[in-house]
C-alpha cells in the first residue's frame, strides 16, 4: 500500500494556502478547509478528501486520479484542465465549478449538484453522472461518450456540439436543453423528457414520435 508523502491535515484549516505544485497524494484531508486554496499543478492522486471543503479552491491542471471528493463542497472551484480519471464526487455539491478541458473519464459523479457547472470540451468517456443535478449545465464540445446520466436532470443544459454516442440518458430530464450539432447516436433515451428541448439538421438522433413532437427544430 503506498503511503501518503504529507501527513498529519485532515480536518485542519487551509483555506487560502498556497499549495501550488505540491505532491500531496494518498494523503488524508477528509474534513479539511480548503477554500480558497491555491493547489495549481498539485499532485493529489488517491487523496482522500472526504466531506472536504474545496469552495473557490483554484486546482488547474492538478492530478487528482482516483481522489475521493464525495460529499464535498467544491462550489465555484477550478478544476480546469485537471486529471481527474476515476475521481469520485459522489452527492458532491460541485455548483458552478469549472471542469473545462478536464479529464473525467471514468469519474463517478452520482447524486452530485452541478448546477451551472462548465464541461466545455472536458473528456467524460464511460463517466457516472446517474441522478446527478445539473440544471444549465454547460456541455459545449464536451465528451460524454458511453456515459451514464440516467435519472440526470440537465433541463436548460447546453449540450451543443457534445458526443452523446452510447449514453444512458434513460429517464433523464432534458427539458429545455440545448442538442444542436450534438451526437447521441445509439444513446438510451427510454422515458427521458425532452419537452422544448433544441435540436438542429446536424444532430444525431434517434426518438420516438412523442418525444419529437415535444421538441423544437432550429
Amino acid at each position: 500500500m503506498t503511503r501518503p508523502l504529507v501527513q498529519g491535515l485532515q480536518g485542519r484549516d487551509l483555506s487560502g494556502r498556497d499549495l501550488s505544485g505540491l505532491n500531496l497524494s494518498y494523503a488524508n484531508l477528509e474534513g479539511t478547509n480548503l477554500e480558497g486554496a491555491f493547489l495549481q499543478g498539485a499532485m493529489l492522486m488517491g487523496c482522500s478528501l472526504l466531506s472536504s471543503s474545496l469552495k473557490g479552491a483554484d486546482l488547474r491542471g492538478a492530478n487528482l486520479v482516483g481522489a475521493d471528493l464525495s460529499f464535498a463542497d467544491c462550489q465555484d472551484t477550478y478544476f480546469t484542465r485537471a486529471n481527474l480519471t476515476q475521481t469520485k464526487f459522489l452527492r458532491a455539491n460541485l455548483s458552478s465549478a469549472d471542469f473545462s478541458y478536464a479529464e473525467l473519464t471514468l469519474a463517478t459523479l452520482d447524486v452530485a449538484i452541478l448546477t451551472k457547472a462548465n464541461f466545455t470540451e472536458a473528456s467524460l468517456y464511460r463517466t457516472h453522472l446517474r441522478s446527478s443535478h445539473i440544471p444549465e449545465g454547460f456541455f459545449f464540445r464536451a465528451n460524454l461518450s458511453n456515459a451514464s446520466l440516467m435519472g440526470a436532470h440537465l433541463s436548460g443544459a447546453t449540450l451543443r456540439g457534445a458526443n452523446l454516442e452510447e449514453a444512458d440518458l434513460s429517464e433523464a430530464n432534458l427539458e429545455g436543453a440545448h442538442l444542436e450539432d450534438a451526437n447521441l447516436s445509439r444513446a438510451r433515451l427510454k422515458d427521458a423528457l425532452l419537452k422544448g428541448a433544441s435540436y438542429d439538421h446536424r444532430t444525431q438522433i434517434t426518438l420516438s414520435p412523442s418525444q419529437l413532437a415535444s421538441m423544437n427544430k432550429v
